[in-house]
């Protein structure tokens, strides 16, 4: 697939490329949602700004990238009702992204990072 390199205009008034961050990552939860470290390996798929990651469950993970920030969420819990939100920066090297994960209604929060395999 070829790299997307689609121009944004950014607040400060300067134009970047969107990062193509399609591929194979590795997902570094620290901690989980049940409260201890997990790792898991994930599939994302980019069309335009928009993200849809499997990371081999049920569940897929969507999101976008809008320069070096990236957002993905998605419903969890026994009844769907909460929200899992993981907001975080891609490095310039687009290897490596870092955040925190936020789950809601829940209040419940945690560091993430996505490595590119």
């Amino acid at each position: 697939m070829p790299k997307l390199m689609a121009a944004l205009l950014v607040v400060v008034g300067t134009i970047s490329n969107a990062a193509d961050l399609s591929g194979r990552w590795t997902l570094n939860l620290e901690p989980d949602f049940s409260g201890y470290p997990d790792s898991l390996d994930c599939t994302v798929k980019q069309t335009g700004v928009k993200l849809a990651a499997d990371c081999g469950g049920e569940t897929l993970l969507s999101g976008e990238v809008n320069g070096q920030d990236v957002t993905l969420q998605f419903k969890t819990g026994a009844d769907g009702r909460v929200t899992a939100r993981l907001t975080g920066v891609l490095n310039r090297a687009e290897t490596k992204i870092t955040g925190k994960w936020h789950l809601d209604p829940d209040k419940r929060d945690g560091n993430f990072e996505l490595t590119r395999r």
